[in-house]
């Protein structure tokens, strides 16, 4: 519920800067949805690695002796997934782009009255 939360004032406050006079050469919505996540995940690295170094190693070591499931695997799995969730971001991130943030805002208020009920 939270990370819906982030996720959806990441967009609306990304376009209130895509919409600024200076916004710089090529920096369409895709290429704003680009530098946005690697300057989150550039914060949030560190963080999670300092709050976290504790758990990565034994959770990966369970993970890995599930049957059927190798280290290569694993990270082909973990990249996927990753993969597909940047290209999901991404996609609701231009659509979003497409619509005023009044829409943006009652496609939030939905989805919260959704998950309460």
């Amino acid at each position: 519920m939270m990370s819906n939360l982030l996720f959806a004032s990441r967009a609306v406050l990304s376009k209130k800067a895509m919409s600024g006079l200076d916004q710089g050469e090529n920096m369409d919505s895709a290429n704003t949805f680009a530098v946005v996540t690697m300057m989150a995940s550039i914060i949030a690295t560190p963080i999670a690695l300092a709050l976290e170094h504790k758990k990565i190693l034994p959770a990966w070591q369970a993970a890995i002796t599930i049957p059927g499931m190798d280290e290569m695997k694993l990270a082909t799995l973990l990249l996927t997934s990753g993969l597909y969730m940047y290209t999901y971001n991404e996609f609701a991130f231009k659509v979003l782009g497409l619509v005023s943030p009044v829409a943006q805002v009652a496609t939030l208020n939905r989805s919260v009255i959704y998950h309460m009920s």
